[in-house]
């Protein structure tokens, strides 16, 4: 079976440099921000839903329009604050997200690429190894490791195997 070449995406070093740059210039912006919670601490605390948005955004507006409203101990300046930094993460929480599974699909579609044509290389040299062509047994001796079950027996190629990540 031919190799069906599914993704050609290739990065030039000033491409690569660029993603690595942007990445590293988030990371020192956003990393002092952050806090590392447990999954304990995640549920604990959850998130807001779309509901509570709206709550959330109707006292707000409560309080600027009638600041009656604010208990002594809320500090309305630092609530605007939060809720301001908080929109903003969602914003781009939901940006990185979707860069996310750009690349995570990019990324599938090459795995399947480079194992398939890894499959293609070990089976060439199965056969090689087999004709006794130089060097190849050696090859063929340290690549079998990973094939410890042996090839398929039926004509239809078996799915390639999940790689952790």
């Amino acid at each position: 079976m031919p190799i069906v070449n599914l993704s050609s995406v290739t990065f030039t070093a000033a491409e690569a440099k660029k993603v690595d740059d942007a990445i590293a210039d988030q990371k020192a912006v956003i990393n002092p921000k952050s806090t590392n919670l447990s999954n304990e601490e995640k549920t604990l605390y959850g998130s807001i839903n779309e509901q509570n948005k709206l709550v959330v955004q109707k006292i707000i507006s409560y309080a600027d329009s009638s600041p009656d409203v604010l208990p002594a101990h809320i500090d309305k300046a630092e609530l605007i604050r939060d809720y301001e930094s908080r929109n903003l993460l969602e914003k781009w929480e939901d940006s990185l997200k979707l860069l996310l599974n750009n690349v995570q699909n990019s990324k599938i579609l090459l795995d399947y690429d480079v194992f398939q044509a890894s499959l293609s290389i070990y089976r060439n040299v199965r056969y090689k190894a087999g004709e006794d062509v130089t060097g190849m047994n050696a090859i063929y001796d340290d690549l079998r490791q990973f094939f410890p079950g042996g090839r398929p027996t039926s004509e239809t190629p078996a799915p390639p195997p999940v790689v952790p990540q």
